[in-house]
Formats: structure tokens, sequence, C-alpha cells
């Protein structure tokens, strides 16, 4: 999905969705029915929602950390984003005007922008890329992440026994983090290190603390590692040429995707649970008609195919029905703690304690520490205001 050729595109997303076709209608089944079981274990514990229950869930079993996030902030957070996609409509457009095409298809959107080969970056030059960019945190952050690729914490070619994900950070109490990565050489996999290396530093700062202050929410813990990100395309940029121009596309095509995919995403499982608890029945139709009304609202100027409403069965459906507000909110809180320590507002000492207090405090107290209020729709427009400069950018 990344060739300069178009053709392949198209042959490389139809192959892989009429693969997936005859698997679609268990997929779907399977994704049901967990819908279905979910909410029935979230009623017989006096639950008003699924929602709810997936909000204030205990999400880390080894010190009892818990959500408590109050679910009007999901509906908050997509009806707010849904109420600004301006500039993610104007990013879909440029995209359009620099492939030279009238019309988007799905093939499109993950298309390089530049005639230029992409650069190849080993995974020695990624580190020292990673490591650069992580100045405006501090010398003694810096030598954290050194001392962590030196210690071999990061796991990034396949072998056998090994799970082939695209990138997370595992991590236990007794152990400290490591960061699993398929590396392929590429500036997607550079950013994928930079970001998991923002959770794996987050764990390291809280090691030493009381057991319960050792994990952090879901709806916080996407913000260092979205900060991590941020700090890596500015020093790209910062660097020029060809780095400098995947840089500044990838980070309106991550930011971009994090603030209003994801909303996307969570909009249509929203749609999905409220059609179950409302006892109507949850049909495949209705699944596939609302995932296109919804990527036709969010991407208008994508012009979708038969294939299109598949789409959505091959999104982490596995994982928790609730989760791609988390994403979301990390885009939020990171464009703003990104400003902070690149503007120098904030020293590296204020960073860190942002760490520690990821521990220590609830979700809607630690937004409120940096200045965003997330039960109101401020915070998401301005996201969506720190969104527009990097599509202006690029024009």
């Amino acid at each position: 999905m990344n060739s300069t050729d178009r053709t392949v595109r198209r042959r490389c997303y139809e192959s892989y969705f009429g693969a997936l076709e005859p698997h679609s209608g268990p997929l779907y089944q399977v994704y049901a029915e967990k819908l279905r079981t979910l909410s029935s274990l979230a009623a017989a514990r006096h639950y008003d929602s699924l929602c709810e229950a997936q909000l204030r869930k205990r999400c880390f079993p080894e010190n009892g950390t818990c959500q408590l996030l109050d679910p009007a902030v999901h509906a908050t957070l997509v009806e707010s984003i849904q109420a600004h996609l301006e500039p993610y409509h104007r990013w879909q457009s440029l995209r359009a005007e620099r492939l030279g095409v009238e019309t988007l298809r799905p093939w499109d959107l993950r298309a390089p922008l530049t005639a230029a080969e992409p650069p190849t970056i080993p995974y020695e030059t990624a580190i020292e890329h990673i490591i650069a960019s992580l100045q405006p945190l501090g010398e003694s952050y810096q030598e954290q992440a050194r001392r962590f690729f030196e210690d071999d914490r990061a796991d990034v070619k396949p072998h056998a026994g090994r799970n082939n994900a695209i990138g997370y950070c595992h991590s236990s109490i007794a152990d400290g983090p490591f960061v699993l990565c398929n590396y392929a050489d590429t500036f997607r996999s550079m950013v994928t290190i930079a970001h998991e290396l923002g959770h794996a530093l987050a764990i390291e700062q809280v090691r030493d603390r009381p057991l319960q202050e050792t994990a952090a929410p879901r709806a916080v813990e996407e913000i260092p590692s979205v900060t991590h990100e941020l700090l890596l395309y500015d020093y790209c940029i910062e660097q020029g040429g060809l780095l400098g121009e995947y840089g500044a596309v990838h980070r309106a095509d991550s930011i971009g995707g994090l603030l209003f995919d994801q909303a996307r995403y969570s909009a249509f499982v929203r749609a999905l649970v409220d059609r179950v608890e409302s006892d109507r029945q949850l049909t495949r139709a209705f699944a596939d008609n609302r995932y296109l009304k919804l990527h036709t609202a969010f991407s208008p100027t994508v012009e979708f195919v038969e294939e299109s409403r598949l789409e959505w069965l091959h999104r982490n459906i596995q994982r928790d029905p609730f989760h791609h507000y988390q994403y979301v909110l990390g885009a939020v809180g990171g464009l703003v703690v990104a400003d902070r320590v690149r503007s120098g507002r904030w020293t590296d000492t204020e960073y860190r304690q942002l760490l520690v207090d990821m521990g220590r405090c609830s979700a809607t107290d630690l937004f409120e520490s940096i200045g965003l209020d997330i039960t109101t729709p401020a915070p998401y427009q301005t996201a969506a205001d720190a969104f527009e400069p990097f599509v202006a950018e690029l024009a």
C-alpha cells in the first residue's frame, strides 16, 4: 500500500480484502456475539451500559489500576471531533492534489506524496535520530533512552518463537519494559520505535514507586508515546531534505489518524453497541452501512469501493470494543505536552513529573493538570486547530 504505483496499490488492496471476504461472515458473527456477551455481563454487574463498564474497569490486574473515566467523556470526544472535521478534510484534498488524482480511493491513503524513493533508515541510524529528537527532554532523559537500547530491550528482527506484531511495549514490574517491533528500515518503522519508547520510558520513571502507582489508566497512557512522535517529526523536519519531507507527511498522517480516524472508529463501535443495548437486531448490513456512512462523513473526498465495507473487520476487533478513544486522548494530550517541552515552557523535570502523576491521578485530573477539561468540547477543538498547521505546511 506504500507503492508509488497506483495499480500496484489497487491490486494489493483488492487482493487483501478479496482473501478476507470468505471469512467476513464468521468474523462478523464472532464480533456481534462478543458485543452481546459483554453487554450482558455489564448489565449483570449493574453498569448502565457496556461503555460505562469498559471505561471503569480494572485495566492492570498487577496493581489494581482502574479506568474510572466518565462515559460522558466518550460521547463528548466523538461529537466534538465530528464537529471539527474541516482540517482533516483539507488534508485529504491536499493528498489528492499531491498525488495528481481527481478522486482518492482507499488504496491511495498511504501512498507516498513524493516521487523520490523513500529514505532507507537502518536500525542503528533510527536510534541515533530518536535519541537526538529527545533533546528537549534533557540529557539525562536522552541517556536513559540510550541505555534502554544498549541493554537490548528492543526486539526488532523476526525470529523463531516471537510475536510478529507491528509494534508494542510490554512490561512487568519486576523486569521493566521491552519494545517489540518488526523493524523494516523505513520511516514508519522508526516512528513505531519512537512511539513505543515513549511507553517504555514512562514505565521506567515509576518502577520505584509504590505498586499502585506503577501503571496509568488507558485514557492517559498514549500521551508520552505521542509526545515522542511529535518530537521526532520536529527533529526530522529540522534536518530537511527527504527526511524532513517524510517527517512532515507522516506527522499529518499520524496525528490525523489518531485524532480523526480513531474518533470515527469510536463512533462506529458506539453505534453497534447502542444497537445491541436497545434490543434491536445487529445485522451485518447495519454494521457495513454504518461503517460506510461514517467513513463518508469523515472522508468525503474518498470514493469507496465494494471491498470498503470489509475494512472494519480487520481493525483490532479482538481488542476491547471501547479502546479507540485512548488514542484520540493521547493525541489531544500529546499535542499540548510536546508544545510545552519544545518551547521550553516545560523542563525535563516537569515532564518526568507528568509521567509519575499518570499513575497517581485520575485521567480527568491528569488532563486538568495540563489545562485540558476533557469533559468539555474545548480540548478537541484545540487539537483539531493544532492539526491545521501540519496540513498548511504541506500545501
